[in-house]
């Protein structure tokens, strides 16, 4: 199945400490706070478990990415004393502090697990992905009170483009359908029906507040989505304002999180209350977060990508991570997907065939413009996402995967999609 790593090594604090402080004392990098915090939660009824004060001997100041986590627990929302630093409070606040507005781009959610699917909980889910920085004053309308306490990203209006593999991604996948038995998916999670019934039903209509968001996980010009996909990635993606690609993303998370309010959060008790079941962990990359903590007269400086230790033989640059290190001056990274991945016209028919993509510090302009220096150059990472952008929506004939279809959609039962006026359907045999 298609599943995804984050790798980055970090070098051992240069001086002996025993506090997690970074280098030299102070606080805590972000990143060794977020994981700290998260470790002694998980490892709190571990008896001899020091995997905490291991990790305090490493210094993560060059950490590349933001960690984004969730703990079993009830927590405040809104509280000055941090206890909203889980789920989705803390995707929120991530968005809103690092993501420009961009009237243009749109969301997508790919997963592998479906649990609860009601309207409601879409609807807090989604808009915790849509949050972005308030928009520039230009775009604000004369009433300024609709932007007042601004989160999420009220002035677009198109609903996010949710992956999840038809019946037909599963059966034509490498491992056919053994794969999904790693794609739980109860069909009360898709599809309305007579709640009294025991069985499933002769006819099932898709849930029309997620009928139109369903795209395709497979795509015939990209080899990779022939393993069916157990991985977990969320992004926002720029586009013309005609709707193509550009193939930059405004960021892009991978995580262990399904699209479910057991792994961000419930919010209880009228929005003072976030419930959270599971222990989940992800890294969202936003271009941000790409500059190191120094400057010199007046241009920040790149961070290392992820090889902080070059000369190391396996994690350096002539090993596995293989990497050029990002340092440029002036201006700002951009993260893009390869070439292979963007399609046209609704997705599919990416551009050139399935490769491996490292990601990579490399120039938009190789030869810089007529001879301008390497550190002048715009730096872009390159985020192999396994599907194309855009993703290609359901059509007339598609059926979501469902776990009660071990073998394709059970003989006499009849699959309703009303993703065109007067829906279709999708039979089984």
């Amino acid at each position: 199945m298609t599943n995804g790593i984050y790798v980055q090594d970090f070098p051992l604090k240069s001086s002996a400490e025993d506090g997690g402080g970074c280098v030299g004392g102070g606080e805590a990098h972000p990143f060794e706070k977020t994981l700290v915090d998260y470790l002694e939660v998980a490892c709190k009824d571990v008896s001899g478990c020091d995997v905490v004060r291991r990790v305090k001997m490493f210094d993560f100041r060059r950490a590349n990415a933001t960690l984004v986590g969730s703990v079993p627990g009830k927590f405040k929302l809104g509280a000055e004393d941090g206890e909203t630093k889980w789920g989705q409070e803390k995707m929120k606040r991530e968005l809103r502090e690092k993501v420009d507005w961009d009237e243009n781009s749109r969301v997508v959610l790919q997963f592998s697990s479906l649990g609860s699917t009601t309207e409601k909980i879409i609807t807090n889910l989604v808009e915790t992905f849509n949050t972005t920085r308030p928009p520039p004053a230009s775009t604000s309308p004369s009433s300024p009170s609709i932007f007042e306490n601004f989160s999420v990203n009220q002035l677009q209006q198109e609903q996010p483009a949710i992956i999840w593999p038809t019946v037909n991604d599963v059966a034509s996948s490498l491992d056919g359908y053994s794969s999904g038995n790693s794609i739980p998916a109860p069909p009360k999670s898709l599809f309305d029906f007579d709640k009294s019934s025991t069985s499933v039903p002769r006819t099932l209509k898709i849930k029309s507040h997620l009928a139109p968001m369903l795209h395709k996980w497979g795509d015939p010009s990209l080899p990779r989505t022939s393993a069916a996909p157990h991985i977990k990635t969320f992004l926002r993606y720029k586009a013309s304002t005609s709707g193509e690609p550009s193939g930059e993303l405004c960021w892009v998370m991978m995580s262990s999180h399904n699209f479910s309010q057991a792994s961000w959060g419930a919010v209880q008790l009228k929005g003072v209350q976030l419930s959270i079941e599971h222990y989940e962990l992800g890294v969202l990359f936003v271009e941000r977060d790409f500059w190191g903590g120094e400057e010199g007269e007046g241009n920040k400086v790149w961070n290392e990508p992820f090889s902080n230790t070059p000369e190391h033989a396996k994690l350096g640059m002539g090993g596995i991570v293989n990497l050029t290190a990002l340092r440029r001056g002036g201006e700002n990274v951009r993260i893009r997907v390869p070439d292979c991945c963007l399609g046209s016209g609704g997705g599919g028919g990416g551009r050139g065939k399935d490769e491996v993509v490292d990601l990579t510090g490399e120039s938009d302009d190789e030869e810089g413009g007529g001879g301008e220096k390497r550190e002048d150059k715009v730096g872009v990472l390159i985020a192999p996402v396994p599907y194309s952008i855009p993703p290609k929506k359901y059509g007339e004939g598609d059926v979501p995967w469902c776990s009660e279809f071990k073998r394709g959609v059970p003989k006499g039962v009849k699959v309703v999609n009303n993703f065109y006026e007067g829906g279709g359907a999708g039979g089984g045999g």
